[in-house]
């Protein structure tokens, strides 16, 4: 754990027990608990949001890479007519 053996946790709190006192350590440990447990559950929803997120954009690019590998395979859909000229613009350009 962190590379600290057990004498090296006695000696922390032989020096926390001196320096806060036995009515406050208690206190002091019950805080430490529950921001560590605060941290650790705030940690787990950020971990999970963004394996969330990778998941929704792979499934993005998969889905875009298949409508482009469709649309490869099948040019006549790709928006243009007969003259190659591309739809929407009516071949025509405006002028102005």
């Amino acid at each position: 754990m962190f590379g600290i053996g057990f004498w090296e946790l006695v000696l922390i709190f032989v020096i926390a027990l001196i320096i806060f006192g036995p009515e406050k350590l208690p206190k002091i440990a019950t805080s430490l608990g529950k921001a560590y447990y605060e941290f650790r559950k705030t940690m787990e929803s950020v971990k999970f949001d963004i394996e969330e997120e990778v998941k929704n954009l792979d499934e993005e690019i998969e889905k875009e890479a298949n409508n482009m590998e469709s649309e490869l395979q099948n040019p006549e859909g790709s928006g243009e007519n007969e003259r190659g000229e591309e739809s929407g613009a009516g071949g025509r350009e405006e002028e102005g």
